[in-house]
């Protein structure tokens, strides 16, 4: 891991939000927003296009399919991944010395990325399992994550990205910083200073209260506008009787190793 002085001294410096929908991203990026050093880029799909962009221009040859595709991107240096990326994001800044992409299935990218990105810092957004898949479940999304209209299916998806996470926690180490939701609504000025400690950022006056002018696309766009509350945690627990799928599907992660 790069030190952060090293990170302090890399232009352009990213920030990468991800984790499962519904974990509280949106309201660490308004609040790390609120920082004058750090702009928030919103939920960016550049990462993904631009290893399907450098992949194809390095092979020739008829479309490929998903698994063809990252089979071919295993064999090329993973800077070209990372340049292309920050020459996709360039248009989008304005001139701050870091920015926040918060896409939360960039889960899926994390050990590309962080070749890809040697000095980018990624944060993992984490929150109750239950109340986390109670949330995806209670969201339209439209197209964006077909798993979340099915109880049991849900279940599955969330097993399988905890587990894939366990292991780049494990692999990253001190690369991988993780901000729980609950602790993010307890106290959301005290734990977004902390993270900008952990960034290796200066602290500001008058930093982490967020930018009310930011623009929100995502489907937290009207609860971020509200004041800051903990309601949504333990809200599952209401619904139990009617998460039996759910509960089932998530079960081996309450056993023992």
């Amino acid at each position: 891991m790069p030190p952060l002085d090293a990170w302090r001294g890399t232009k352009p410096r990213k920030a990468g939000i991800l984790g499962m929908p519904r974990t509280g991203s949106t309201l660490l990026e308004l609040g790390l927003s609120g920082h004058p050093d750090v702009e928030p880029l919103g939920e960016l799909q550049t990462f993904g296009q631009s290893v399907v962009e450098v992949v194809r221009r390095r092979t020739a040859g008829p479309p490929m399919s998903k698994a063809v595709l990252i089979e071919a991107s295993a064999k090329i240096p993973p800077e070209a991944f990372g340049r292309t990326y920050l020459e996709g994001v360039a248009p989008l800044r304005q001139g701050r010395a870091a920015f926040t992409d918060k896409l939360p299935l960039n889960f899926l990218y994390v050990g590309l990325i962080a070749r890809a990105l040697p000095t980018a810092r990624i944060i993992h957004m984490v929150r109750d399992p239950l109340d986390t898949c109670l949330g995806c479940y209670r969201t339209l999304f439209d197209e964006a994550y077909p798993f979340s209209y099915d109880l049991a299916e849900l279940g599955t998806y969330y097993r399988a990205y905890y587990e894939l996470m366990a292991h780049w926690t494990e692999a990253l180490g001190p690369r991988l910083i993780e901000v729980a939701y609950e602790r993010l609504v307890a106290d959301p000025s005290g734990e977004v200073e902390r993270l900008v400690q952990r960034l290796g950022l200066w602290p500001a006056a008058g930093a982490f209260q967020g930018d009310d002018a930011t623009p929100v696309m995502t489907a937290s766009a009207s609860q971020v506008r509200e004041k800051v509350h903990d309601r949504s945690v333990g809200l599952a627990r209401r619904y139990e009787e009617r998460l039996g799928p759910l509960l089932a599907a998530l079960a081996p992660l309450a056993q023992p190793a």
